[in-house]
């Protein structure tokens, strides 16, 4: 019986280790990714921004948070509908292309949100805060293809 006890134990140990991996492991490039909230806290500690940069810097998140939330919530919409044409018997080859490329604007106006982003910040820095920048994120560089 206590044989029995110990196998069980060991088994269990396993499959929790394992789920515990896999599921860390299932995150993917998310895993290594700072949250907007605590990359704002980085850059405000690392360049010692002050009180008006920090408001500035809050401000453009907060208004850029709100765009992403818009251009996500359209790209659902219309992934769903692209979903349902191709589950479609005989699909249109018309109307698939013209929401792919619905989907692909969306995304195209989100990196250009992102861009704008990053020229706000930088226009928000002195010239030394924004040398400090540039070698704060030459240290987060991803290597190789796609940072792997």
């Amino acid at each position: 019986m206590k044989k029995m006890l110990k196998i069980l134990v060991v088994v269990f140990l396993v499959a929790v280790l394992a789920s515990q991996s896999l599921a860390f492991w299932g995150r993917g490039e998310k895993a290594n990714k700072l949250d907007p909230g605590k990359k704002m806290e980085m850059i405000t500690q690392k360049l010692d921004l002050s009180k008006e940069q920090q408001a500035a810097l809050k401000a453009n998140e907060e208004k850029r948070k709100e765009a992403r939330k818009v251009h996500r919530a359209e790209m659902k919409k219309l992934a769903e509908q692209l979903k349902v044409e191709i589950d479609q018997d005989t699909p249109d080859r018309t109307k698939l292309h013209a929401l792919i490329g619905k989907i692909n604007q969306q995304r195209v106006e989100m990196e250009i949100q992102r861009l704008d982003a990053l020229l706000e910040l930088r226009a928000l820095l002195t010239p030394i805060q924004r040398e400090k920048y540039k070698k704060l994120m030459n240290q987060h560089k991803p290597r190789g293809p796609k940072g792997r």
